[in-house]
């Protein structure tokens, strides 16, 4: 039994070792990641598809860890597959990770992530939320770039609910904090956080405060393209790209402060800046350009930008292109053409309210895919669960049957002992009570030699017995050797009913006299003493030589009243109970 029980635990302690190894297996990283990155990034935006499938080899072939996997993930639907409500989610759950909220770089980058996310759904609430918790993490990590975007996505949301000082006291802050960060992404932020507040300034009709603003982003990058050297320039960026792009945007925006307060000549200044750019080819500058375009008045520019921003647009049902609808129905309206101009407007609410319903059914498919990843989630929380639980469960089952085994070992090791000890202790009851037989025999046969085998009494008269009783001065002594020497040959005390009255009626003494006897003039206590004393050794034989005789048989034939009586007192006298005194009796 117990190489059986061993078998079953080694069995379960190899099958344990390997579901563990092969944890090992799966959580340990490889020295791929950098690569496994590279390869992401090259494929997420074309074949988002392709990028999933590796991401996810990657992740079970220990490549990437698998929160760097879950990022990567986020960052392929997000920019790749364009599932806002899928990126979010593995955003979320990122978020509420131990492993990336150990990992502060991870928890920024997920946090930036979740800012975009919330800024391209129109979610202020979540926005607020995450940019307040990115530029917390931000300061505790002394990135002042990431504070001040941060910040500037705090305004944004603060000007959308209608907080407008407030939002432009915190551009300002943010602009003028910026002004002190002696690096590339100092300066990036500083153009950034100037272009929102233009557009606040340029939304509020301030349009005499815009010079100034762009002045300083103009003084900005001219002095990143002059001395870059007083800069930390990322080895990967090309300084003369971004520049041209900084300054046709500050070009564009001197455009339109100066067109919206008449100053025409001012325009053809910037705007001739502005074409030495590359970016002045983009249809974002076109964008930015219709502003100038209308506030001028020049017609030919802006059906030009029209015709560019039309021929780029994929997708009608687009919001770049309601607002290019917008902007013609104003341009119509301010040359005179009115029919068009309400034409147009026609097709930018049909296109407005299409975009609505899109939009509504899009939040509709979000809230299913959010409801189906929750469902997922609760399925893989489940599954965890059961599979710690089994582990558990395992573990469990071995300690007990480790416990078990060797609960089993202790216990027949320590019987064995037992049976050892009682195995002598039988032993030598055995020869002590042969001993008391042949002592006694020698006693009596000495009595009957000397011819004391008459008790004397009080009445010259012998019993039936053959006792004198005629002496009164006998003493306890004499008196108790006489009496215990009939009692031994006559075998008295196998009677359970044999007392101090019997003794008194058998003898004709007085019971005080018999009572003296035993207590004063023997090593006993009392009569009941010396019985048990005659008896025990009486029932031990019996169980020796009497197999067939049970223990309460023995217990009756030996004298005793019960069962119970006779083996306390033979376990009290012997330190063994009758039946393990019998059991090592018949093993001997």
């Amino acid at each position: 039994m117990i190489r059986n029980l061993l078998i079953i635990v080694t069995v379960m302690l190899l099958l344990t070792a390997c579901s563990g190894n092969q944890q090992e297996k799966v959580d340990g990283q490889g020295a791929d990641t950098i690569y496994t990155e590279k390869l992401v990034m090259s494929l997420f935006r074309a074949n988002p598809d392709r990028a999933l499938v590796v991401i996810d080899s990657a992740v079970s072939i220990g490549n990437v860890t698998q929160e760097r996997g879950q990022y990567l993930k986020a960052l392929t639907y997000y920019n790749g597959v364009g599932d806002m409500a899928t990126a979010r989610q593995l955003c979320k759950d990122m978020i509420a990770s131990p492993a990336v909220a150990r990992d502060t770089a991870m928890l920024e980058s997920v946090y930036a992530m979740m800012v975009a996310i919330s800024s391209s759904t129109g979610n202020e609430v979540e926005l607020m939320h995450y940019a307040t918790e990115a530029s917390k993490l931000a300061h505790a990590l002394n990135n002042p770039n990431e504070v001040a975007t941060m910040a500037c996505d705090i305004a944004s949301v603060l000007e959308h609910r209608g907080q407008k000082a407030e939002a432009e006291v915190l551009y300002k802050k943010t602009i003028d904090e910026l002004r002190e960060v002696d690096s590339f992404y100092g300066v990036n932020a500083y153009h950034t956080c100037s272009k929102r507040l233009l557009h606040f300034l340029l939304d509020e009709a301030r349009y005499d405060e815009m010079p100034p603003v762009c002045q300083a982003m103009l003084d900005r990058l001219n002095e990143l393209a002059d001395h870059p050297e007083h800069f930390e320039i990322p080895e990967n960026l090309d300084l003369n790209d971004y520049v041209d792009f900084a300054l046709g945007q500050t070009y564009a925006f001197f455009c339109a402060a100066y067109a919206t307060m008449g100053s025409k000549d001012e325009v053809r200044r910037y705007e001739a800046e502005m074409r030495r750019t590359e970016w002045s080819h983009t249809l974002d500058c076109d964008r930015m350009m219709v502003t100038t375009y209308l506030a001028i008045g020049d017609w030919d520019e802006l059906d030009k930008v029209f015709a560019r921003s039309e021929a780029s647009f994929k997708d009608t049902l687009s919001h770049a292109f309601l607002v290019n609808l917008i902007n013609k129905s104003l341009a119509s309206k301010r040359r005179g053409r009115t029919i068009e101009a309400l034409d147009l407007m026609e097709r930018a609410y049909t296109i407005k309210d299409s975009l609505d319903n899109r939009q509504m059914q899009e939040q509709l498919a979000e809230l299913a895919t959010v409801y189906h990843l929750q469902e997922e989630q609760v399925a893989r929380q489940e599954a965890e669960a059961n599979a710690r639980f089994f582990r558990l469960l395992t573990i469990a089952i071995i300690v007990g049957l480790l416990a078990a085994i060797a609960f089993a070992v202790y216990f027949f090791y320590k019987r064995r002992e037992t049976n050892k000890k009682n195995h002598v202790l039988a032993r030598e009851i055995a020869e002590a009570i042969k001993y008391k037989e042949m002592w006694e025999n020698s006693q009596a046969y000495s009595s009957t030699l000397a011819g004391e085998d008459s008790l004397p009494g009080e009445i010259e008269e012998t019993g039936e017995s053959g006792i004198s009783v005629d002496n009164e001065e006998t003493e306890e002594v004499s008196l108790f050797q006489q009496l215990r020497e009939v009692i031994l040959r006559d075998q008295l005390y196998l009677d359970p009913q044999l007392d101090r009255q019997a003794l008194v009626e058998r003898f004709n003494l007085p019971k005080e006299r018999i009572g003296a006897a035993f207590s004063k003039g023997s090593p006993f206590k009392s009569l009941i003493d010396f019985l048990t004393d005659c008896r025990l050794p009486y029932a031990a034989k019996l169980l020796t030589e009497r197999p067939d005789l049970s223990v309460a048989d023995i217990a009756r034939q030996s004298g005793f009243s019960s069962a119970d009586t006779f083996s306390r007192n033979f376990r009290q006298k012997y330190a063994i109970t009758p039946t393990q005194f019998r059991e090592q009796q018949e093993q001997s």
